[in-house]
């Protein structure tokens, strides 16, 4: 049966991997697909304030749903 776990962490040099959680196998041979992670620059950063006015509630939003009128008597 073929498993796949997605792990982060840091290589630290070609023969080794520093994990940045632990992982338990009971596998003797694995295969390791590394991916470099996308780095988030400082521009890039989350800005408080940034998505105003980009989402919205209904008008209706804190109407009773239907749905629930036999749970709310």
């Amino acid at each position: 049966m073929l498993h796949t776990y997605i792990l982060k962490g840091k290589l630290i040099n070609p023969q080794t991997i520093h994990l940045e959680e632990p992982f338990y196998a009971e596998f003797k041979k694995v295969k390791v697909i590394i991916e470099p992670e996308a780095e988030v620059k400082d521009d890039q950063a989350f800005v408080f304030g940034c998505l105003k006015g980009k989402i919205t509630m209904s008008d209706d939003f804190n109407k009773p749903i239907n749905d629930f009128k036999e749970y709310m008597q």
